[in-house]
C-alpha cells in the first residue's frame, strides 16, 4: 500500500509560520504535522513509508535526518503547479498498487487503517475520505482508536458532488486498475476526474469519517486548533512532554525560575530546552516552542511562542503567535516583523 503526501511550498495563509518552511513543517504542539502522518502510517503494518511530493526537498530532508524520530521517508521532488489540487497525471508513476492519496497542507487524523478496510470491502476503484467541518467539539472527537467514528459508505451521485466538492477533503483511496480508465490529458485534476469517473458508471465511495481535521486557512484556524488540542490532551493524545501538573506539560533540559503554581495558568505545553526568567507570567492556553527564551518580567497571555525565540524584557504577547521576530495577532492577521533584538529576535 503506497501513500503519497502533497506536502505543496510555502503558504502565506500561516505567516509567519511558513516563513522558515513549508507547511507540512508546522508545528502542532511542537510536532511537525509531517510527524503526525508518519506516525499514524507506522501504526498501520500495510502502508509502506510514504513518498512526499514537494518542492522543498532540502527543508524537509534536514528535519527528518535531526528529527529526534528518525522516520525512513522516501522524499520525490516535483515542479507545483499553481492549482490548488495536484493534476492527476502526476500520480500514475504510483498507481501501481493500491494508493492512498493525502493532502498534507491540512492537519487530519484519523484510523487509516479503518478507513481502508472500508474500502477494500467495498470494492471501489476509488473512495474519497469526507469529513465534516469543526470536528473537534468534544471528547469523543479525540478517541482515535473508536471504530465508532465511521458511517457506512454510500455511492456518490453527481448531485451529491456538485453540493458537497467544496467539503471533500482531498485524502483518496486509489486502486491499481483505475489507471486503464485514465484520460491521456496529463493535466487533468481530480475533482474533474472524480465528475469524470461518475458519468462513466465508475462506483466511487465517499467514506464518512470522524477524528480530527483542520485545513488551517489562517493563523486563527492554526490558534484554535492548538488550544483545543491542548485542552483535551487527557484523552489519549500524546503530548512531547511530561505532566509535572495537572494541564502543565514541560519538555525535558528545561530552567524555569518562577513558581509554575503561582505564575501558570493551565493549559501550557513547555518544549525542550526552554529557558524562563524571574517574573515570567504564562496565561494558558498557551504553547512555547523549543529552545525559547523567556526574559525576566516577560507575559504569554494565549499565545504560542515557536521554537528558537527570544522573549524580551517586561515584553507582553497577547492573543498572538511569535516566530522569531516576527509577531503576529490574532484579531487582525497581519504579521509585523520587529527590528529591535531586544524585544523579539531568533534565539
Amino acid at each position: 500500500m503506497k501513500t503519497v503526501l502533497w506536502a505543496p511550498g510555502t503558504n502565506h495563509s500561516l505567516a509567519p509560520l511558513t516563513h522558515f518552511g513549508p507547511k507540512i513543517l508546522v508545528p502542532i504542539l511542537n510536532r511537525p504535522m509531517l510527524e503526525y502522518y508518519v506516525g499514524q502510517l507506522q501504526n498501520w503494518p500495510a502502508a509502506q513509508s510514504p513518498i512526499i511530493l514537494t518542492t522543498n526537498p532540502k527543508i524537509i530532508t534536514h528535519h527528518i535526518n535531526t528529527a529526534e524520530n528518525r522516520f525512513l521517508v522516501q522524499k520525490i521532488s516535483y515542479q507545483a503547479n499553481s492549482s490548488e489540487w495536484i493534476r492527476l497525471g502526476q500520480l500514475l508513476p504510483f498507481l501501481q498498487e493500491s494508493l492512498l492519496f493525502i493532502d498534507a497542507r491540512i492537519f487530519a487524523m484519523f484510523n487509516w487503517k479503518s478507513l481502508y478496510d472500508q474500502h477494500k470491502k467495498s470494492g471501489a476503484l476509488l473512495s474519497v475520505i469526507y469529513v465534516p467541518f469543526n470536528a473537534i467539539k468534544g471528547n469523543d472527537a479525540l478517541d482515535l482508536d473508536s471504530l465508532k467514528r465511521l458511517k457506512a459508505l454510500y455511492k456518490i451521485r453527481e448531485s451529491h458532488l456538485n453540493k458537497n466538492v467544496n467539503l471533500l477533503t482531498p485524502c483518496y483511496f486509489f486502486e491499481p486498475r483505475i489507471k486503464s480508465l485514465i484520460p491521456s490529458d496529463p493535466f487533468l485534476r481530480i475533482r474533474d476526474f472524480i465528475s469524470y469517473l461518475t458519468k462513466k458508471g465508475v462506483h466511487i465511495n465517499a467514506i464518512k469519517a470522524r477524528g480530527i481535521f483542520e485545513p488551517m486557512r489562517t493563523l486563527r484556524y492554526y490558534v484554535q486548533l492548538n488550544f483545543d488540542l491542548l485542552k483535551h490532551a487527557t484523552v489519549g493524545l500524546q503530548i512531547s512532554g511530561s505532566e509535572i501538573q495537572e494541564g502543565i506539560f514541560v519538555g525535558r533540559r528545561c530552567k524555569i525560575k518562577v513558581n509554575i503554581n503561582e505564575n501558570f495558568v493551565r493549559p501550557v505545553l513547555i518544549g525542550n530546552r526552554v529557558k524562563i526568567a524571574r517574573d515570567v507570567t504564562i496565561r494558558g492556553p498557551a504553547v512555547i516552542g523549543h529552545k525559547v527564551k523567556i526574559d525576566k518580567g516577560a507575559t504569554i497571555d494565549r499565545s504560542i511562542v515557536l521554537h528558537h525565540t527570544y522573549v524580551g524584557k517586561m515584553v507582553e504577547v497577547n492573543n498572538a503567535v511569535v516566530a522569531g521576530n516576527w509577531y503576529a495577532s490574532v484579531r487582525n492577521l497581519y504579521p509585523a516583523r520587529i527590528e529591535e533584538n531586544f524585544i523579539l529576535h531568533t534565539y
